[in-house]
């Protein structure tokens, strides 16, 4: 794995968290509506006693479940990204990757947290993963989240 992979896994689990959230807004939303009748002819050979919406509320409760799980995992990624970025020996070098990856700054923003110019904040970024591939070498041993 790269420096740059192994740094982005929280951004990815994040992004990963973000769609679980819209997905059971959405549930949430189909669950409190209507449902309207249907004027089709049915052949039933069973009858269907469950309300309609109890599909989209289980389907809440497992996405709720993996959310909880995705939360965990950022959790013990985002320690293990703080970690290994603290064995880089520069302030800068390490200020400038938390700001990148564990804060998803932008640019811009991190060029002002780092009180330089954008451009020299992306050399100092390109020196850093540089660096940290060679002072991180065991955690990037890690299998991908």
């Amino acid at each position: 794995m790269t420096a740059k992979e192994y740094l982005e896994r929280a951004k990815n689990i994040n992004g990963r968290i973000r769609l679980v959230h819209e997905e059971i807004t959405r549930l949430r939303s189909l669950s409190e509506s209507i449902s309207s009748p249907s004027f089709e002819e049915k052949v039933q050979y069973s009858t269907n006693i469950e309300a309609p919406f109890v599909k989209y509320i289980e389907k809440i409760m497992e996405k709720e479940e993996e959310l909880k799980k995705e939360a965990e995992t950022l959790s013990r990624v985002h320690i293990e990204t703080l970690q290994a970025i603290d064995t880089l020996p520069m302030f800068e070098e390490r200020l400038v990757l938390k700001c990148k990856y564990l804060y998803n700054y932008s640019w811009l923003k991190t060029a002002q947290a780092l009180h330089m110019g954008q451009s020299s904040a992306i050399r100092l970024h390109q020196r850093a993963l540089r660096n940290f591939e060679k002072s991180a070498e065991d955690f990037l041993k890690v299998d991908n989240v």
